[in-house]
């Protein structure tokens, strides 16, 4: 048979494509047959704990009144800063003080009544002893000396007591003038005060008028030229501009000006003689002139843009709008001075008032200070002259005794007196024992009338304000302290014994994501177990190295505890390590493109999956990662 040439075309080409599908076919079971490699490089290999866990604060306390009543004095805020010792709010203590005033006054009593007592037993036993024993004509000279001495004492005392008592009242009648000054000084300087700052408003419309004169000077003559039927609702540029959008702005924006004049015109029927309206002026004349300020600057940009007419034209109209610019600007400028002048006078008289006040304090304080001063003064030259008094009749008493005889009835008379004076001593002594008791109850109940801070931190809540009554035992005022915060984290017991006091911790907080980063340490592990559904886990708390205000208590903490590390070691994938009974080996490369088994020593595996090599491979060395 003869085969045509067409079909001979055919059959090579089959012949070639069979022979190519099958060199394809070696050629790619040759490729899947090649081993990949990675190299076995230096790295750090960390092994790392991670959790999840809550920023807590170390110190927190709640604080109430242990007594109710009303709040007269609360000066701090949530966000304050306070101390230990800081007072935080009191309550009216007018009535506790004025109960421990009188019991004050009561204990100063009993004292003086014990004292007396005391006084009384002493001269009946000195009676006593002088019956028992006579007197001599030495002991009746002395004791007349002693009567003198004794009576002399007791004029001076009087003189002193009236000196003083003399004193008192020309220093209250000083103290007294002095606040009268004070408050004649507070009187005229919030006067004053008033009148500056009046002064400031009844200027604010001689420059809301030049303000506007300025601007109607601007728009009205320094720019005529560049407008034809400038003052009617349809304004037209007497220039042709390149830009077309801007030249009908621009005639927009006359027609506005032309209604912000008015505006403005109005606007000075405003009587700004008090605080609100002399705002209200100084705001509108602002915005109005801000308007027209812009107006003048698309004006300018329009003569840039001017077609048509000659440079010297140009110049012309710019210096028109510089002119009217400038004067747009001054009015500006004027009013923006004029409301800065009025918040300085503010402020000056703010201060000149508080000086004057702070001055009226100290003169009412100096004037209590004093009455308070001359009252011990008085009490203990009281208390001199009635000693001296005392003395002047024990002085007699024991010189008439020394004088008279005493018989055996007088005696036992005497001993009678003694006895029942000794009594009386002792009654005397009981009541001031519970006058003491009493006067320290009166204080201490006083003192639940003040709340202060336990703590140096920072107020987190607050409910109480000035006036309102606060109930007793129920928290007003609660306080975060100062010390660093912590952070309370609970760890699975397959990790607990990886951790170790001290381990170093990578914090993120959700709050602020990866873009902040903290160190914290671990300071405590608890030893006993808490069942966390059903899972055993050890709570553990961690230290911020560094304090950061960004950090709030509650912000959940996501922490990445470093348990152990090795820097620059020989390290591969974890999943290259074949493990076979008790050895380890991995499948290499050698320099023919054999692959072969080495041992490997391994150390450390890291939370990455790397694995640390510590004998059988050498930096660099290629390891198969992929073999048929």
């Amino acid at each position: 048979m003869k085969i045509s040439p067409a079909r001979k075309i055919t059959l090579a080409f089959l012949a070639i494509f069979t022979l190519g599908l099958i060199v394809y076919g070696a050629l790619r079971q040759q490729k899947k047959r090649l081993p990949e490699f990675i190299q076995a490089e230096r790295r750090n290999v960390s092994e790392i704990v991670s959790a999840t866990g809550k920023v807590v604060a170390e110190n927190y306390v709640s604080l109430a009144f242990e007594r109710g009543g009303k709040v007269v004095e609360h000066q701090l805020k949530v966000g304050d800063k306070i101390k230990h010792g800081d007072i935080l709010a009191k309550l009216d203590e007018q009535e506790l003080s004025q109960k421990v005033k009188e019991q004050e006054a009561s204990r100063l009593s009993a004292l003086g009544a014990e004292e007396q007592a005391l006084a009384a037993l002493a001269r009946e036993k000195t009676r006593l002893s002088e019956i028992l024993r006579g007197a001599r004509k030495e002991e009746l000279e002395l004791a007349q000396i002693k009567l003198r001495g004794a009576k002399e004492d007791l004029d001076n005392a009087e003189l002193s007591l009236s000196a003083l008592q003399n004193q008192r009242l020309n220093d209250e009648a000083k103290a007294e003038e002095e606040k009268k000054d004070a408050r004649i000084n507070l009187k005229t300087v919030e006067e004053k005060a008033n009148i500056d700052l009046q002064n400031f408003y009844d200027d604010t419309n001689d420059i809301s008028a030049n303000a506007y004169t300025l601007a109607n000077d601007a728009i009205r003559n320094q720019i005529d030229a560049l407008f034809s039927d400038d003052a009617s609702g349809n304004p037209h540029l007497t220039f042709g501009t390149s830009d077309t959008q801007l030249r009908a702005s621009v005639e927009n924006e006359r027609a506005k000006a032309e209604i912000t004049l008015n505006e403005m015109k109005l606007d000075l029927l405003i009587n700004a003689n008090s605080e609100e309206t002399s705002k209200e002026l100084i705001e509108k004349m602002k915005t109005h002139l801000s308007e027209i300020l812009s107006f003048l600057r698309d004006l300018y940009r329009a003569t840039d843009e001017a077609a048509s007419i000659s440079d010297a034209t140009i110049l012309s109209y710019q210096t028109s709008v510089n002119t009217a610019t400038t004067n747009i600007n001054t009015a500006i400028a004027n009013n923006n001075n004029h409301a800065q002048s009025i918040s300085v006078q503010k402020a000056v008289n703010s201060q000149a008032i508080t000086t004057a006040q702070t001055r009226l304090n100290s003169a009412i304080a100096s004037q209590k200070t004093t009455s308070a001063g001359y009252d011990s003064k008085i009490s203990t030259g009281e208390g001199a002259l009635q000693s001296a008094k005392i003395k002047v009749e024990i002085a007699s008493e024991e010189l008439r005794l020394k004088q008279a005889g005493a018989t055996a009835e007088e005696i036992q008379s005497q001993m009678a007196r003694v006895k029942e004076q000794e009594a009386a001593v002792s009654s005397a002594r009981a009541r001031t024992l519970s006058e003491d008791a009493s006067t320290a109850g009166a204080k201490a109940e006083l003192q639940k009338m003040t709340l202060v801070s336990p703590i140096d931190g920072i107020i987190t809540s607050d409910a109480i304000e000035i006036g309102e009554i606060a109930a007793p035992n129920t928290t007003i005022i609660t306080i975060i302290g100062n010390t660093p915060y912590q952070i309370e984290v609970f760890i699975p017991e397959i990790d607990i014994v990886k951790l170790e006091l001290g381990d170093a911790s990578e914090i993120t907080l959700d709050a602020y994501g990866d873009d902040l980063k903290l160190i914290a340490k671990i300071i405590m592990i608890e030893p006993a177990e808490t069942l966390i559904e059903g899972v055993a886990t050890y709570k553990i708390k961690l230290a911020f190295e560094n304090s950061d205000e960004r950090v709030k208590p509650g912000m959940t903490a996501n922490i990445e505890i470093i348990t152990d590390k090795r820097e620059n070691v020989i390290a591969i994938p974890a999943r290259l390590v074949v493990n076979e009974n008790t050895d380890r080996y991995v499948k290499i490369a050698d320099q023919s493109g054999a692959v072969l088994k080495r041992d490997v020593v391994i150390g450390l595996l890291g939370s990455d999956g790397y694995v640390e090599i510590k004998e059988g491979l050498q930096e660099d060395e290629q390891v198969v990662i992929m073999n048929e």
